[in-house]
């Protein structure tokens, strides 16, 4: 893959553009779940900064900023260890679609960036964790992640993003950065390693078969 270099002036100038947005300010200090170290807000900036460091592009960048700019109105609460009260977003990757559809086009004129494309992308960053989500329901002893399951997983993910109007190098790399922008909960590394290893092999062309997680051929899925 040629390399590209990274403008992070002209990234700074996007992110603080974007970073004004209603929509996204009602993120702050919105809390997550166990899953996430940061607030909704912080998320969404993390992801975006993750996401022109992996890729230099500014359309991932636009949207690593606003992928989760529906969390906050999807948001249902739920209680989680010792008394905390967290939150589930079911369908805000939709409702994020939805929303992106229906904003001013004047910010995505503004920058060049195709809002639909956007709107389908947003709508698609969830595809992966989903997947792994239906998997744990079945197998609840957390071993989903394994490495001997990861040819399954990735077969998968990848037919459900061939059918979505977006590049699946898109959907992966924001997924990567997605991941990273969660923090690192001790629960958070298996999915790390996971996304890593989908990013290596689909767009970063680093992939190396020799030394990637030893696998079988059929998963205990």
């Amino acid at each position: 893959m040629q390399k590209k270099y990274c403008n992070w002036l002209e990234y700074a100038k996007l992110a603080n553009n974007i970073a004004g947005l209603d929509e996204l300010r009602k993120g702050v200090g919105f809390k997550q779940n166990s899953h996430h170290q940061y607030d909704v807000y912080s998320h969404n900036q993390l992801t975006g900064s993750g996401c022109y460091s992996l890729s230099a592009d500014k359309n991932l960048a636009f949207a690593g900023n606003i992928h989760d700019i529906s969390k906050p109105k999807a948001a249902v609460k739920y209680p989680y260890g010792n008394g905390k009260i967290g939150h589930h977003f079911p369908n805000h990757a939709e409702a994020g679609r939805m929303f992106i559809l229906e904003m001013d086009s004047s910010l995505f004129q503004k920058w060049g960036i195709d809002q639909v494309y956007m709107a389908e992308l947003v709508g698609a960053h969830s595809i992966p964790v989903e997947f792994i989500k239906s998997c744990r329901k079945k197998k609840p002893d957390n071993g989903v992640l394994k490495s001997s399951n990861y040819d399954y997983l990735e077969g998968n993910i990848l037919k459900q993003l061939d059918v979505r109007p977006v590049k699946t190098e898109d959907a992966l790399t924001l997924f990567l950065a997605d991941t990273y922008a969660k923090g690192y909960p001790v629960q958070n590394r298996d999915i790390i390693r996971f996304a890593e290893y989908l990013y290596q092999k689909h767009v970063d062309g680093r992939f190396n078969p020799i030394a990637a997680p030893k696998q079988t051929r059929h998963s205990n899925l």
